[in-house]
């Protein structure tokens, strides 16, 4: 407990991947709504431009390129493999060791998040997408005692120096 002025003039270190605070190390932002909105082509879309360096939409600028990983446990390959290609021919590619995708259909966050934090420790990952959130666990992704296992899973595979996107289905 400190006054808030003491607070105020305290310094910390700046923390942000994204300008403006919108993204720190540490950090989840989440994209939630509807299915088939396209939270999937957003999420694609911050990621690769996080790996190129560029702001996001043209807006909030990423500090520097971000090593950044997309795990896609819902989308088909086939159906990701063509959302890829229309992103290849509008836009330029990442360098091959700032961008990985992951296709785990049905993955389980809680039973592998040390494999995972062990992968993303090793292949220097500064920020990763979860995409969607209702297939990495088992449970009601709108019960907070269902998804707490998911939630501790998540931050300890995270941890303070990596951030995160996670995709959210309001409906399901």
């Amino acid at each position: 407990v400190m006054p808030f002025g003491d607070f105020v003039l305290s310094d910390y270190p700046d923390t942000s991947l994204v300008a403006g605070g919108l993204l720190n190390q540490g950090g989840r932002l989440l994209l939630a709504g509807d299915s088939g909105i396209g939270k999937s082509y957003v999420m694609m879309q911050m990621l690769l431009q996080s790996a190129l360096g560029v702001p996001w939409f043209g807006v909030w600028s990423v500090k520097a390129p971000l090593r950044s990983l997309y795990i896609q446990v819902e989308v088909a390959p086939a159906m990701l493999n063509l959302r890829a290609k229309r992103w290849a021919d509008g836009g330029p590619m990442p360098p091959e060791t700032m961008f990985s995708l992951a296709l785990l259909r049905n993955y389980d966050i809680v039973e592998n998040s040390g494999a995972l934090k062990r992968y993303m420790e090793t292949e220097g990952i500064q920020l990763v997408g979860y995409d969607p959130l209702y297939k990495m666990h088992n449970g009601d992704e709108n019960s907070v005692m269902t998804l707490k296992p998911t939630q501790d899973a998540l931050d300890y595979a995270l941890d303070e120096k990596r951030a995160a996107i996670v995709s959210h289905h309001v409906n399901k």
